[in-house]
């Protein structure tokens, strides 16, 4: 194990680890590092302390996360915010935490439901899914990328 260089009194110099995570694990932690304001890789590092100092990685697993918000949002785990239709994802998170998009998602999101809206069509989940897998749209742009 490298030996640990201190940047000041009680931090300690950053490993990096490369770890694999599913889609639907990542899509969520992400947006639950928006939702604190962090990065993601602050927001593992904290649930891998929190985990670490409590021993709740030797209990039972939660499959949660342990935000401290008001219990009346959407819960990011489970079936609030992920689907493996990125058009329902988009569209799960425009209408259920808009405050998490990212400014790229905000742009495509009005564009692309504008154009339904200018239509005279209803803004539903199938309709917008339809917008979303629409040729003319560039959606490049959305395509993740790595977490520093």
């Amino acid at each position: 194990m490298p030996a640990l260089t201190k940047k000041g009194p009680t931090s300690a110099r950053s490993e990096t680890v490369a770890v694999r995570l599913d889609a639907k694990v990542r899509h969520l932690v992400e947006l639950a590092a928006r939702d604190q304001q962090r990065s993601l890789s602050s927001l593992v590092e904290t649930i891998i302390r929190k985990a670490l100092s409590d021993g709740s990685f030797a209990q039972a697993p939660n499959y949660g996360l342990d935000i401290t918000k008001p219990a009346a949002r959407a819960p990011m785990w489970g079936e609030g915010f992920w689907d493996t239709d990125p058009a329902d994802r988009l569209y799960l998170l425009a209408t259920g935490r808009p405050d998490l998009m990212t400014e790229q998602e905000a742009g495509f999101w009005k564009l692309s439901s504008g154009s339904l809206v200018a239509r005279g069509e209803r803004l539903t989940l199938d309709s917008y899914r339809a917008a979303y897998h629409h040729a003319a749209y560039d959606k490049t742009h959305l395509e993740k990328g790595d977490d520093a």
